[in-house]
């Protein structure tokens, strides 16, 4: 693949088509401009996966006391009120018996409670996944901006990370995988906050003719069944860790990371760019949210670390996605990036998503015209391939500048700015 010797009249980057016809670059950003703007859907509850139980896990009886103490205050947590202005506006008539729907799985499986009140609440809505299913979202948008700064993740991880082991060029090394499953579904909320995650609220009408009875509801919430009245309005609030909260991400963190010390981690052998080094690498640890990968020097001590994990894991009541496990495996992709045990052991980009990269940004070249939405989607990849060599963020300043109009519709995007 090569460009043209020429520059076309206008100034643009003039690129072979058999380049196009070969990498497959020729209309790929648009996969970009999809990517960065809200593809939003009408909720389709039978579409959106939900776990069998909900609400395994209490982080309370894991992370350390620190982070236990502010969760379980609502004072430290929320030292102001939540506006309620616009909390229902995106449950529609059309999509109530929808909401409604979904609303009694997920009290179903323990992912919802009932409450008389709600002290904070947010919107609703959908998002496809490629497989064609759905993710529920809900928008704790308000809720976080009425809330404290939230604690910085424990020891999260990034490509970074991955430089900072020390390998002999005659040293094996192995690695290993392990996923959680639909991991914030499964974290608790301590009772105390449960009222601040509201959702829009439903009658009890709604929810018998969604399929409850009134004896359900009652075990559903808070309310006794004999004061339970077909107008009667009830909030379903969150019994688990929401994604849409700034604070959620820190919790699920520390939970991991604390799973990973069950396990028989030390703290300093979880890697992470904010913390001082181990003294040995005989074996690492790398924790981002419910990702952990670990790296082995020894087979055997890595079959002995990895049985004790599992071990931690369904101690604490976090399911494993086992689909996704890899143990003792000679090369890996993990964080984004592919590595390998070499010799001599690398730390490389995906190939898979370089290439896509590679292929958008040549696009972009071509075409000369973005949204600074579709170019941050692009530019995002960039950006966490460059946390392996930290020089390039040295040449990005004219794309922050761009990316930061996101309010802004189309705009050109000359060929000297990328």
């Amino acid at each position: 693949m090569a460009p043209r010797t020429g520059q076309e009249a206008g100034g643009g980057l003039d690129i072979e088509e058999s380049s196009a016809h070969t990498l497959g670059w020729k209309n790929s950003f648009a996969e970009c401009e999809s990517a960065g703007s809200p593809s939003y859907e009408d909720i389709c509850s039978e579409k959106v996966d939900l776990p069998d139980k909900a609400g395994t896990c209490n982080p309370c009886a894991v992370i350390p006391a620190e982070l236990r103490e502010l969760i379980t205050d609502p004072k430290s947590v929320f030292p102001s009120l939540v506006p309620r202005e616009g909390a229902a506006e995106n449950i529609s008539q059309l999509q109530l018996g929808q909401y409604r729907d979904l609303d009694v799985r997920e009290l179903r499986c323990g992912k919802l409670f009932l409450r008389e009140e709600a002290k904070g609440i947010g919107g609703v809505f959908a998002v496809g996944k490629s497989s064609g299913r759905q993710r529920k979202i809900w928008n704790g948008s308000a809720v976080s901006v009425a809330a404290a700064s939230p604690p910085k993740p424990h020891r999260l991880a990034n490509p970074s990370s991955f430089l900072d082991v020390e390998i002999q060029p005659d040293e094996p090394v192995f690695y290993s995988k392990r996923d959680a499953a639909t991991f914030f579904d499964v974290l608790q909320v301590p009772p105390e906050l449960q009222t601040w995650f509201g959702q829009p609220p439903l009658y009890i009408s709604e929810l018998v003719a969604g399929g409850l009875t009134l004896s359900d509801i009652a075990s559903f919430g808070n309310v006794p069944e004999r004061q339970l009245e077909p107008k009667m309005l009830v909030f379903p609030v969150h019994a688990v860790w929401p994604m849409g909260f700034s604070w959620s991400s820190a919790v699920a963190q520390s939970t991991t990371v604390q799973t990973c010390v069950k396990a028989g981690r030390s703290e300093d052998a979880i890697l992470s760019p904010d913390y001082e080094l181990p003294h040995t690498f005989d074996e690492t640890c790398f924790v981002a949210t419910d990702d952990t990968v670990l790296m082995h020097k020894s087979r055997a001590r890595g079959k002995h670390t990895l049985d004790r994990l599992n071990k931690a894991f369904e101690e604490n009541g976090i399911p494993r996605n086992k689909g996704k496990d890899i143990s003792l495996a000679e090369s890996i992709t993990a964080l984004g990036c592919d590595l390998s045990n070499g010799p001599p052991a690398m730390a490389e980009p995906s190939a898979r998503k370089l290439c896509n990269a590679v292929r958008r940004t040549l696009d972009l070249l071509h075409r000369r015209r973005a949204s600074p939405r579709g170019c941050h989607a692009n530019f995002g990849v960039w950006q966490w391939f460059a946390l392996l060599q930290r020089g390039f963020f040295s040449i990005f300043d004219s794309l922050y500048d761009f990316v930061r109009r996101s309010q802004l519709p189309k705009l050109s995007l000359c060929r000297e700015g990328l």
